[in-house]
């Protein structure tokens, strides 16, 4: 129990997240790690943590370095978090990300993995270092959405304001709706933008 705007961090570089909205207003974390077969590593794999902080709760897993070979087997790693609707989300660090209904605000750096929104409102930051960033159904003051490697997908966005940057990928844009400035950038790839039927083209 954090309350119903709790502020969470999740901080976890080698998992793939998934953040949804819960049916109780708790906040609720599965770690979904699995490790199986003949492996050799230099380390033991880090534990979850899962905190209470003065304003919401911390989901950390530490970084130890630890260098590890798979011999034989498979290897997931993934957690899955929810939250009520009205959360602030932080995800600090991950593997990849999907975010579903938040209406607090939600700020995403995944370091290897694409990241999908879909369903949130406020205001919205998202980095991927290597994957294609979506966002579906996004209703807030300022979307930014930025990837060194991947594509940008927005469909059905309302926003006030919107930053879209890629290094190397395209971007495009469906039901488009921007108040004030929107920046679409590629360093290599096309933009093709249809906006929404009442948008201001100026």
């Amino acid at each position: 129990a954090a309350g119903y705007e709790p502020h969470v961090v999740i901080d976890d570089r080698s998992s793939r997240v998934r953040v949804a909205v819960s049916n109780d207003n708790l906040v609720h974390v599965r770690d979904l790690t699995s490790i199986r077969g003949a492996v050799y590593s230099t380390g033991s794999y880090a534990q979850l943590h899962v905190a209470r902080t003065a304003d919401g709760v911390r989901v950390e897993r530490p970084h130890t370095g630890a260098l590890s070979f798979e011999i034989f087997g498979f290897s997931r790693q993934a957690i899955e978090v929810d939250v009520p609707s009205g959360s602030h989300l932080e995800i600090a660090g991950c593997g990849g990300a999907d975010v579903f209904g938040i209406a607090g605000g939600t700020t995403v750096h995944s370091l290897d993995g694409h990241v999908t929104l879909t369903d949130l409102q406020g205001t919205v930051d998202v980095r991927s270092d290597d994957g294609y960033v979506s966002a579906t159904n996004v209703r807030g003051d300022r979307l930014a959405l930025a990837s060194n490697d991947g594509h940008l997908a927005l469909k059905n966005v309302t926003v006030d304001m919107l930053q879209a940057r890629t290094l190397d990928g395209s971007i495009k844009a469906d039901a488009l709706s921007v108040t004030n400035d929107a920046n679409l950038q590629t360093s290599d790839g096309s933009i093709n933008i249809a906006l929404a039927p009442n948008a201001n083209l100026a």
